[in-house]
């Protein structure tokens, strides 16, 4: 049997080469030496010998990197390797076991002892005499069983422990032939004695060596058998040893495993790591990283791996590596990450602020939401605020003192109103909920909610509250209002009504004209009333717009000053003096201006003024602005009346407000000329404001800008009494409504006219086709067919030169443009004056 079993010898020594060879031969083997590492690699690759007995230190390659590298070739990987030592440090024992040595000779080694090792394993080969026994190691030794618990560490602590102390004999050992070896040289005289000593020594040493290879089966045991997988790698990185554990875990034979790189196994990921983990080795000496491997069905699964290297002659010399399957750790974490990123998620792109507070209410999370709830970043309050900080300072204590009471009971909350302040002062309305977090025992640790922003909510109820209250008042106002505009307009009505029943009965001509007077006058005052109310209408809807002109101003004073002289007379306030005040050298001064607008502003500031003032004086006129982009008139009004209340002040410029004022009520009127003023100043650019003392007067203000137009004198159009140019004229009265055509109609035959009635805008057409004798038209504008601006067109195309004045109700603006433009030659409104209405029939006439 021994002469078929080939042994490579790897030895740089020629005399123990030769020496090894000639035991090994006598008793059988053949053998082939190589003088290095490298030679002896390239023996064994060509010869797969039986078994490889290798030195360690050798020049080329030395012991640890053949055995590495014959145990990294998966064919040669399973030839088992004996290595000779000298037992000078644990660390070429560790190392050797690190790259794969299968098993140790000492030096200086006996024959017998060799040759005993040598068939022991050829023998068992890699199969070793230890077995698994669920959690326990089977040891065989000397025809016993040996059980020993696989996981407990004391086995190793025993193993080192004994293999160093049978290393501190072995040095002792050394020592003392050292020793002897110098005593024998300077004294002869004591050999004997020597040979004595020496002789007890070297029998101390054989104990040394057996003691010694116990410790190393103890290693190997637990080594091969330990829970965890445990690898050694030489200093680049090379698998030189393998234990059982670690195969299991890869999926590999410890022979496949044995000699190849340790990044052989690993994902590509932890690959691209492994150079940096190996210098952060080398550096410090110790290392604790996770790192994926890839079992043998390909299948990548994670590992904690601890490196604890090993130095030889103060050099990196490589590492032994215990590894621990952690995947059931690695998918616990993944799951305890996916809740974390789910509930980061839920923070992030949730609309609410996510928060959580200690048992003192102090911050301990928030989420980013914060900065657009109250203006501060997660940074500024965890550890820092408390939720109560934020608290309004009107509703802080309060609030504090319930929260934290609140607490104590553990018991969760919803949708709680509270009003806080962000980080500039504005007030935040927050809706909080939140539930109490309790650690095992069920004690308190915190509370963990959230907190909606509902600021616009809550303005939106606050204008919705006030908006109810306004239209509840609108109401209110508007009931009232009704009740006042009955009262205004149905005493005019009764005069004219009753006046006009008196005036068909018999009555002297004084008494008619008187009644006549009466009926005219009440008519008047109805007027007023349905063009405040119309005006008040037509500028809130933004219909009027401001039509300027060349105007005098003193000429429209003084039309006021006697306007408001006559409404003196009619009240009976003759009493009051009204005087007229304006800058010297200003009678000629024209603007441009809207006249009619301008005016009815002072009327009804000054009807006002008339109206609550009993005695004294009413002043009015104006001052000049002059600016350097814009000038303005600041016009006024003081009286001595009876002022204004403080609480009635704040809405005195509210239309209708007299009809809810009891204390204004008994003055009579519709309570809008202050409104219509206020509206009518603000269409010209200006502002209107008051100063009052209460029992002494009051003075309005008003401005308006200007542009001071060139200085001309208007001609004054002079009345033409004499009416005989006006004779046997015909007239086309275009108007649907009978009442207005027979008022216009004996208005104009009275001065002579002959007139003709058309009720549409077709029938005016055809009158004008077929009657040439027609010598002018008063053309309605709101006709129940085409409108009025429709049939001057048509009359204008087929008698371009008949001339057309338009009357309507109302003068809006725009209107009078649209009516020269449809090819009307003048414009007046309704009512119509009858002085106005003769004076146009003659300009055009004349014309």
């Amino acid at each position: 049997m021994k002469g078929n079993k080939l042994i490579v010898i790897a030895e740089d020594s020629p005399t123990q080469a030769a020496r090894l060879q000639f035991i090994l031969e006598d008793y059988g083997f053949t053998v082939l030496h190589g003088k290095n590492g490298s030679e002896a690699l390239n023996i064994i690759r060509e010869n797969k010998p039986d078994l490889v007995i290798s030195d360690i230190t050798m020049p080329i390659m030395d012991g640890y990197q053949l055995t590495k590298n014959v145990k990294n070739d998966p064919v040669l990987n399973r030839i088992p390797i004996i290595m000779l030592t000298t037992l000078s440090s644990l660390g070429n024992i560790l190392k050797g076991l690190e790259n794969g040595a299968d098993n140790y000779i000492l030096k200086p080694f006996e024959e017998k002892n060799l040759i005993s090792k040598i068939e022991s394993v050829l023998k068992n080969g890699n199969e070793g005499i230890v077995k698994f026994s669920g959690d326990n190691l089977l040891v065989a030794h000397e025809g016993l069983s040996y059980k020993i618990d696989s996981k407990s560490t004391k086995i190793v602590d025993f193993l080192i422990t004994t293999y160093e102390n049978v290393l501190k004999r072995n040095q002792a050992a050394e020592k003392s032939k050292r020793e002897l070896r110098v005593l024998n040289e300077s004294l002869e005289e004591k050999v004997s004695e020597r040979t004595a000593k020496l002789f007890k020594e070297v029998t101390e040493r054989k104990q040394y060596q057996y003691e010694l290879e116990e410790s190393e089966k103890k290693y190997r045991l637990l080594f091969d058998n330990g829970p965890d997988g445990i690898s050694q790698i030489d200093n680049k990185g090379n698998i030189v040893h393998s234990n059982k554990r670690e195969s299991e875990l890869i999926g590999y034979e410890k022979e496949f495993i044995v000699g190849k790189h340790f990044a052989t196994f690993l994902n590509k990921e932890s690959v691209g790591n492994f150079k940096e983990y190996f210098d952060i080795l080398q550096k410090e000496g110790y290392l604790e990283t996770e790192m994926w491997l890839v079992r043998n069905d390909g299948v990548e699964f994670p590992v904690w791996r601890k490196f604890s290297a090993i130095y030889e002659n103060g050099g990196f010399n490589g590492a032994i590596v215990h590894t621990r399957d952690i995947t059931d750790r690695k998918q616990a974490e993944e799951k305890l990450l996916y809740s974390e990123q789910r509930f980061c998620q839920v923070t992030e792109h949730s609309k609410e602020w996510i928060w959580e507070v200690n048992t003192d209410g102090l911050y301990t999370f928030s989420s980013k939401v914060l900065e657009n709830t109250l203006g501060f970043k997660p940074e500024e309050i965890i550890g820092k605020k408390h939720f109560y900080d934020f608290f309004h300072p009107e509703d802080k204590e309060e609030l504090k003192k319930g929260a934290l009471q609140a607490f104590k009971q553990k018991q969760p909350f919803y949708e709680f109103i509270n009003r806080n302040v962000n980080k500039n002062g504005e007030t935040i309305w927050l809706s909080t909920s939140g539930v109490p977090m309790l650690d095992r025992e069920g004690n308190l640790i915190g509370y963990r909610g959230t907190d909606f922003n509902i600021t616009e909510r809550k303005n939106a109820e606050e204008e919705l509250k006030e908006a109810y209250l306004k239209a509840t008042e609108s109401d209110r106002l508007k009931s009232a209002f009704l009740a006042t505009m009955s009262h205004e307009l149905r005493t005019p009505l009764n005069a004219i009504l009753g006046f006009s029943d008196l005036i068909s009965e018999d009555l002297s001509g004084e008494e008619t004209v008187k009644f006549a007077k009466i009926v005219n006058s009440s008519g008047k005052h109805l007027l007023t009333i349905v063009d405040d109310l119309f005006d008040i209408a037509l500028i809130e809807s933004g219909v009027i717009k401001i039509q300027k002109n060349e105007e005098n101003l003193y000429s429209i004073l003084k039309n006021v000053h006697d306007i408001i002289t006559s409404l003196q007379q009619k009240m009976g306030k003759l009493n009051i003096d009204l005087k007229m005040i304006i800058p010297a050298d200003s009678k000629d001064f024209i603007l441009q201006t809207d006249s009619a607008k301008l005016k009815q502003i002072l009327i009804n500031i000054l009807k006002n003024a008339v109206k609550f003032t009993h005695k004294g004086h009413i002043n009015y006129g104006y001052s000049i602005t002059m600016g350097h982009k814009t000038s303005e008139l600041e016009f006024f009004v003081k009286d001595t009346g009876i002022g204004i209340p403080e609480k009635k002040r704040e809405f005195i410029f509210d239309a209708f407000r007299q009809a809810d004022d009891s204390h204004t009520r008994i003055y009579g009127g519709t309570g809008i000329g202050l409104s219509i003023a206020r509206k009518l100043t603000e269409l010209f650019g200006g502002k209107i404001w008051f100063e009052t003392e209460p029992g002494k007067g009051s003075t309005f203000y008003f401005t308006i800008p200007f542009v001071e137009a060139e200085k001309v004198t208007k001609p004054i159009i002079k009345e033409i009494e004499k009416n005989d140019d006006l004779l046997l004229k015909k007239i086309l009265i275009v108007e649907d409504v009978y009442i207005s055509y027979e008022y216009l109609r004996i208005v104009l035959e009275r001065l002579g006219l002959k007139t003709i009635w058309a009720q549409n805008g077709k029938d005016a057409i055809k009158y004008c086709n077929e009657n040439q004798g027609i010598d002018l038209v008063l053309m309605d504008i709101n006709l129940p067919d085409i409108n009025g601006y429709e049939a001057t067109v048509e009359i204008k195309r087929t008698r371009p030169g008949l001339p057309v004045i338009a009357q309507t109700a109302k003068a809006l603006a725009g209107d009078r443009e649209k009516s020269i433009d449809a090819g009307c030659d003048d414009y007046i409104t309704k009512p119509i004056k009858q002085k106005l209405l003769i004076r146009m029939i003659k300009e055009q006439f004349k014309q």
